[in-house]
């Protein structure tokens, strides 16, 4: 895979696209390993909130709750990115591989 440009709609559309794909919990952890990535390299602790988790425990039965859920970790994403120094790249990389991995064990 070469490298993500990740400053069109387009890469973003995409990667909105596989966070809604992911079985709601795996994405959320997933967001939080790259919270807990940041906390280890900054020294500053951040983490996905609780109230994610609720939502995202109501996303595996509710479509309208696991759109809202899409939404707050994509966001939370570009929010690592701007004010922690998230490496897009690399994230996109990971996300891409954890979607590959969630859709081999049937999760959609």
């Amino acid at each position: 895979m070469g490298k993500i440009v990740l400053d069109t709609t387009d890469d973003r559309r995409e990667i909105y696209q596989i966070i809604r794909r992911v079985h709601p919990l795996t994405a959320t952890r997933w967001v939080d390993a790259q919270c807990a990535q940041l906390s280890g390299r900054t020294g500053q602790v951040t983490r996905v909130k609780r109230e994610t988790y609720q939502l995202a425990d109501l996303a595996t039965r509710d479509d309208s709750a696991a759109e809202r859920l899409a939404v707050e970790l994509f966001r939370d994403l570009w929010t690592l990115h701007s004010a922690y120094g998230l490496d897009m790249d690399a994230a996109a990389k990971s996300l891409e591989q954890l979607a590959k991995r969630n859709l081999k064990r049937g999760h959609q």
